[in-house]
């Protein structure tokens, strides 16, 4: 089952559309009943970051928004699960419980720090639970970061977006990004994952 959480989400302003997740369901605006696994790191489960990172004594005002503050954010969910699991399936995998918690560059900070010691930006840390076919972890996604590598690859936020979602689950599904090959084949993965998204929803290719 997939989740959508969100911790401490950001407001960017009209350029970026709106970003808050809509309330119905369990997806809530808040956490409430759900904790944090952190002593899965303690048996030998590893995250697995996306390392683009920006470090944090540089980043200072590039984000000049109130973090508390909150909007829609642009996903259709039930497609974006449907999406997720036909990835997954492509890949002989199956979907255990996989929880995307969308957050401020802030809260991805605290994360990064606390729990792979990266001072640095990012825009996805995915901490992989993932046993045998079935995959699992938690997806900590900035928006913020997420908003502004759109600007600077010239894509539109949504699609960005969909690449950062989509790149957690290859990291579940077993692919790396931290030597060259590995990061270019990550790449034409992102790439075939979006096309399926294409083919899956071709009224929603933006």
């Amino acid at each position: 089952m997939i989740h959508f959480l969100s911790e401490d989400i950001p407001s960017l302003g009209q350029d970026n559309g709106p970003l808050a997740i809509a309330q119905g369901n369990e997806l809530a605006l808040s956490r409430q009943g759900y904790d944090f696994r952190s002593d899965d790191q303690s048996s030998g489960l590893l995250p697995a970051d996306h390392d683009n990172g920006i470090p944090a004594t540089g980043k200072g005002n590039e984000h000049p928004t109130d973090s508390q503050s909150s909007g829609l954010l642009p996903i259709d969910q039930d497609k974006i699960c449907r999406w997720i699991g036909a990835v997954a399936a492509s890949y002989g995998k199956k979907l255990g419980d996989i929880h995307y918690i969308f957050c401020s560059d802030k809260r991805i900070l605290e994360v990064n720090r606390q729990f792979l010691g990266h001072d640095y930006y990012t825009d996805i840390i995915t901490f992989d639970y993932t046993e045998g076919p079935r995959i699992s972890g938690d997806l900590y996604i900035s928006l913020e970061t997420v908003a502004s590598n759109a600007g600077m690859l010239g894509n539109s936020y949504r699609e960005e977006l969909h690449r950062v979602i989509v790149h957690g689950v290859l990291h579940l599904c077993g692919f790396k990004d931290k030597q060259p090959a590995d990061e270019q084949n990550m790449r034409r993965q992102e790439q075939k994952a979006l096309e399926l998204w294409n083919r899956m929803f071709p009224a929603n290719n933006v």
